[in-house]
């Protein structure tokens, strides 16, 4: 949120509220209210992550930390929109203290301004100035921080300096540029009233941040003793706290007194101040990343040297949304964002977005980058979750096609899926998708896109990706024609009806190899009636073998027919159900398929069967009665009505054994992607779809 109205706010303010007086008497301190400036409505949000190359946070160069921020605040949005020339900018780093806290009795010793973890690094901050004074040559730049410590004395440790990054106007300590010791009717200051707020109802902000027309915070990626995670929000919410007024004295600008800590009262009070001047872009100093944060101590984590707690992640963060971005940290160290009270407040007040189905992750994903963070909560208020699940949800592709209509799709998936991501031969199409998993229609130019993948995320963002290779148009998709005059089964095919089926064709090699269509070729029509589905097969086959006399014996292994039945197309394995049908159809009828204890029986009477030879030619004729997955082996069981519209799972394939005694060739009349293609008596997932039409 730009708020650049917050001017027009305090501006309105001093004419319709403070009359004439209040104008002239300037050291009055001004009031506005959050609820006139506060977001509501958030659409999703984006988040860019950008990782180095280099194996070691500390070989990246100034050049590579530059690019790195360029890259990230690009895939974010940029500044384009949000910084205009003539502005007043506010860079707001977390300089949080000069020294670890490493040696006995709160002691430590002085941190490294690169890469220490635990505060901005002046390469990062300085990077960012550089692309704002891109846009904004003429306008102001300020460097603001509150430190735990003076302010002057952290800019001076970590080379915040005009020589060391140039542009910035002003480097502003915020303890001593909001007036004197516990003066809150300073000028410098301004009171905002905040009446929703949940720990107090007015709050006081240093005015030239409040004020300023773009506030662009810089945070470390950490965890924290007290409020689990240390970001975007937090650097804001107690990082931008006027010392002089919330300080712990006038020798100490520290904040620890302001309140307690090991309560909730500390979510509440980050929460209401985060809202008092809400943020307009972070860039998150991810290159370090430091666990037992906000700075490993000797005293709470048994820390004696900060590089056991360094974390080495090499990142940088970037979005608009703060609640957005201090989700995705908090997923990257392995916390839950839910366990963090202050960002489901601020989400539940809608000033940015904690839900992962409504954050765009760009660059780096999560699970990529992702390591566990050791770290605990010294407040009892807050139940820091680490995430133990690291396992994306499990997911199939039931169907997938382009037309000229668009992209349509099926996922089956377990309850843990929370949000998908597909790409057509890499390219994006339809956004982040947030429910509707079970059938998607999606538009998309790319009509003649050859493979599909899908990325797929739980709420913690682990992923699963599934890529499947697309059918041409309308292959694996039959239609079966309604007939009123069943076909006589005895393999001639001589009812006129027939002349009107489209015939499909069994060319997809399974397994084994083919030596022309002298060796094989095939096709089939189908039609249906309310109470059986009729097909029609034509199998040229230069040699017919069928050499087991017990059909249960190796079965695959002879000349057969095998037709595939997922009545309602749920997809999923059926070597121990009835999910699914698989039969195989020999030459001599015999119809089996596996019983739900995984072992062949016999099913002649779901499918009545001819066929009829003319040299290598061979006419099949068949209807097949349709089963549910309620059917029961030898007991009365009630068919399916078929209807028109109905869709099934369906595929048709030919087992070719020639003289081996062997199956040397397995077609079939569906794609099925990867190397294993012999998968449909196992998966139904690998079916094409059979539709029924008038």
């Amino acid at each position: 949120m730009n708020v650049k109205r917050y001017k027009t706010i305090i501006s309105s303010f001093l004419i319709c509220g403070m009359g004439l007086a209040g104008l002239l008497n300037m050291s009055q301190c001004l009031s506005v209210r959050v609820e006139d400036f506060s977001p509501r409505g958030l659409p999703p949000s984006t988040v860019a992550i950008v990782q180095s190359r280099e194996a070691k946070a500390e070989d990246i160069t100034e050049s590579e930390i530059a690019s790195m921020v360029r890259e990230a605040v690009g895939m974010a949005g940029g500044f384009s929109d949000l910084v205009r020339d003539g502005d007043v900018v506010v860079i707001k780093p977390n300089l949080v203290t000069v020294n670890d806290y490493t040696l006995p009795g709160w002691g430590g010793r002085p941190l490294s301004p690169e890469v220490n973890g635990t505060t901005t690094d002046y390469r990062v901050t300085k990077a960012v100035v550089q692309l704002v004074r891109d846009l904004n040559p003429s306008g102001k730049v300020f460097v603001m921080e509150g430190s735990s410590i003076f302010t002057k004395q952290a800019f001076l440790h970590h080379k915040y300096t005009h020589s060391t990054i140039p542009g910035v106007d002003e480097f502003i300590a915020i303890e001593e540029d909001s007036g004197g010791y516990r003066e809150k009717d300073s000028d410098n200051l301004i009171k905002v009233a905040h009446e929703s707020g949940r720990l107090h109802k007015e709050y006081y902000v240093n005015r030239r941040l409040a004020e300023a027309d773009v506030v662009i915070t810089i945070p470390c990626l950490k965890n924290h003793w007290h409020a689990v995670i240390t970001g975007a929000i937090k650097n804001m919410g107690i990082g931008a706290t006027p010392g002089n007024i919330y300080g712990n004295s006038r020798e100490h600008p520290g904040r620890n007194s302001m309140v307690d800590h090991e309560s909730m009262d500390l979510h509440y009070w980050i929460h209401d101040y985060y809202m008092v001047r809400p943020v307009d872009f972070i860039v998150m100093d991810g290159l370090q990343g430091i666990q037992n944060g906000p700075t490993p101590s000797r005293e709470i984590s048994g820390t004696t040297d900060i590089s056991r707690d360094q974390m080495n992640m090499r990142l940088i963060l970037a979005a608009g949304d703060a609640v957005a971005v201090d989700t995705i940290e908090s997923l990257i160290m392995g916390w839950d964002p839910y366990s963090v009270p202050y960002l489901c407040l601020l989400n539940a007040d809608g000033v940015g977005n904690i839900d992962t189905a409504r954050i765009n992750v760009k660059g780096k994903e999560v699970d990529e980058v992702r390591k566990p963070f050791e770290g605990r909560s010294a407040n009892p208020a807050c139940k820091g979750s680490r995430i133990t699940d690291t396992a994306g949800p499990l997911i199939s592709i039931a169907r997938a096609v382009v037309t000229d209509k668009g992209l349509s799709l099926n996922i089956r998936h377990d309850q843990d899926l929370h949000a998908v991501r597909l790409f057509l031969d890499g390219s994006p199409v339809g956004g982040q998708i947030r429910e509707g998993f079970t059938s998607l229609s999606i538009p998309t130019d790319l009509t003649e896109a050859e493979r599909l993948t899908v990325f797929a995320y739980d709420r913690f963002l682990n992923k699963t990706v599934k890529t499947v290779f697309l059918p041409l148009p309308g292959e694996g998709i039959h239609e079966a024609v309604r007939t009123d005059s069943p076909p006589v089964i005895d393999g001639k095919a001589d009812e006129r009806f027939w002349e009107k089926a489209r015939w499909y064709p069994i060319d997809r090699l399974w397994l084994g190899s083919l030596d022309g269509e002298s060796d094989f070729s095939g096709r089939f029509k189908i039609s249906w009636n309310d109470r059986r589905l009729f097909l029609l097969v034509e199998i040229e086959d230069d040699v017919l073998s069928d050499i087991r006399t017990d059909p249960l014996d190796e079965y695959y292994n002879d000349d057969c027919l095998e037709l595939f039945i997922d009545e309602d197309k749920s997809g999923g394995i059926h070597t121990a159900s009835y999910n699914a049908f698989a039969y195989h159809i020999s030459i001599a009828y015999d119809v089996v398929d596996l019983h739900t204890d995984s072992k062949p029986r016999v099913y002649h009477d779901h499918i009545e069967v001819k066929r009829n030879s003319t040299g290598n030619l061979s006419i099949w004729e068949m209807a097949v009665t349709v089963y549910d997955e309620n059917y029961r082996y030898g007991e009365d069981n009630q068919q399916v009505v078929l209807v028109a519209g109905k869709e099934m799972g369906f595929a048709l394939a030919y087992c070719d054994s020639d003289a081996s005694g062997r199956r040397e060739s397995f077609i079939g009349s569906v794609y099925i992607e990867g190397e294993d293609k012999n998968r449909g008596w196992i998966d139904a997932d690998v079916f094409g779809t059979l539709i029924l039409t008038e």
